[in-house]
């Protein structure tokens, strides 16, 4: 029994072969059958509207901090709770790769700084963007208060400070999601441990070796300071990427699947947040670029082909954009490839 619905114009149908015992049910009780019809037409209607997590590949965070010798492997660690909490945004389809294995790759770690590289490496492994950064600083530290007639005590600082990077392999372009995050504690957040009480003069090196007693990212750890200033800079630069991501400020990446005078047609449509109005760049791949000194490829030249604006969203994935703009010695053709305009 094919049940037919019309959404937006699309008509979705779907087979189902009914046992004669609920089928007479449902001719009993056409209220029924209205019901289940209008319950699959919501659950498609939403599939469409769904946005498509974004493959992201995340190269482990590189350690430049002063935390070196400790117990915690942060750059590991701090790489997969931001690896973790990008996946619980839905808005990411997230895999991880060792900067040992990347570097190993591409030859070396140095080249790992190279944004063309790394934009070469992820389109390699199927991403759409690439993330990684640079550990800047992590760990604890204390200032002593005096105050007059009170006595005096130290107050414990912890931080993490991480400058992300976000490179889109499309257009091999990076941006900086630098964060700065710190926790104050006057007693070092260490009462969960036992202690320190009543302990003074504790050293950096001795709240450092107490707070290793906790297994990073668990339950107690987050609740000391430096579990909650690690906390800050992971979800702060989660939140800030998903915010550009929901606003769509993301550039829109797709091609001119077929055209006619004065017109093209693009795979985007209202389920990559289209709308009417936008402006896009199409362009193509022209020759290569290669380091003089090492003959490295470095890149392919990006050719402007036309501009054009988006006048109708056809479906989910279909629209139809005007052509307003040619450049020299082109002509918009079938695969051009398109970005959002910056003009």
């Amino acid at each position: 029994m094919p049940i037919l619905c019309d959404l937006k114009g699309q008509k979705k149908i779907f087979k189902m072969k009914i046992k004669k015992p609920i089928l007479n049910l449902f001719l009993k009780t056409p209220e029924l059958s209205r019901y289940l019809i209008f319950f699959f037409c919501i659950v498609f209607l939403l599939a469409d509207y769904a946005t498509p997590a974004r493959k992201t590949m995340f190269v482990n965070l590189y350690n430049a901090s002063s935390y070196k010798t400790g117990v915690w492997n942060i750059s590991f660690e701090l790489t997969e709770l931001a690896v973790r909490e990008l996946i619980q945004t839905g808005l990411f389809d997230v895999f991880q790769q060792s900067r040992t294995k990347a570097a190993t790759y591409i030859e070396n770690e140095k080249m790992l700084e190279d944004i063309d590289t790394l934009a070469a490496y992820g389109k390699e492994n199927g991403a759409e963007i690439v993330i990684t950064g640079v550990i800047s600083k992590f760990g604890v530290n204390s200032t002593s208060i005096i105050t007059p007639g009170l006595g005096g005590w130290n107050l414990w600082n912890a931080f993490c400070d991480i400058d992300f990077r976000v490179i889109d392999v499309s257009t091999a372009k990076e941006k900086l999601y630098p964060v700065q995050s710190s926790a104050i504690e006057n007693e070092a957040g260490l009462t969960i441990l036992g202690g320190p009480g009543g302990i003074k003069d504790l050293s950096q090196e001795n709240v450092l070796e107490q707070l290793e007693k906790l297994k990073f990212n668990s339950e107690l750890f987050n609740q000391t300071f430096l579990g909650k200033a690690v906390t800050v800079c992971i979800k702060s630069f989660v939140s800030n990427l998903s915010t550009n991501h929901a606003q769509g400020q993301r550039a829109v990446f797709g091609k001119v699947v077929d055209f006619e005078p004065g017109f093209v047609f693009i795979n985007k449509g209202y389920q990559d947040n289209i709308k009417e109005g936008q402006k896009f760049l199409l362009y193509i791949y022209g020759d290569e670029v290669r380091d003089p000194d090492t003959g490295d490829i470095l890149g392919k030249k990006e050719i402007s082909v036309a501009e054009v604006r988006v006048v109708r969203i056809l479906a989910a994935r279909f629209s139809k954009a005007e052509i307003t703009r040619t450049f020299p010695g082109q002509q918009a053709a079938v695969g051009n490839m398109l970005k959002l305009s910056t003009e």
